[in-house]
């Protein structure tokens, strides 16, 4: 396999940030069902390989044009989960009579920019590899 995986220190770092939010996300009691975890877990290897493939060619070529279908997958989930979240969000906000409407929509806004900062990144990685793996086909 690979002698070593070449990345720079904010890539692993993003990673990192990434497997961390993962684990957090299994306190919230609504969202911890076994499909949203295999799900989380799948999305959340989708996006370690197209990190690591974005930096290091041996790892997408292993892939190839697998990495098309597990993005699409990954991107499809994360739309379905953002939309599911900001439900959940909402009606825990709406439970805390100390929050006025304005501190409630500030921290919603807040939640799902958060959650796209980490999102966002592995899947454009992603999406770059399925071009690249796309190209390679012409």
């Amino acid at each position: 396999m690979l002698p070593e995986i070449i990345m720079p220190w904010w890539a692993g770092l993003y990673l990192l940030v990434a497997l961390i939010v993962f684990a957090m996300s299994w306190s919230v009691d609504a969202a911890r069902t076994h499909n949203n975890i295999v799900a989380s877990s799948l999305s959340l290897f989708t996006i370690c390989v197209s990190v690591l493939g974005f930096f290091n060619q041996e790892i997408a070529g292993f892939f190839g044009l697998m990495i098309i279908p597990m993005v699409g997958i990954g991107v499809y989930w994360e739309y379905i989960r953002s939309v599911r979240e900001t439900d959940l969000a909402q009606k825990m906000l709406d439970d805390d009579p100390e929050l006025t409407q304005g501190q409630r929509e500030v921290l919603l806004n807040v939640a799902m920019v958060f959650n796209g900062l980490i999102i966002v990144p592995g899947y454009v990685a992603g999406l770059i590899l399925c071009f690249n793996a796309l190209s390679n086909l012409f």
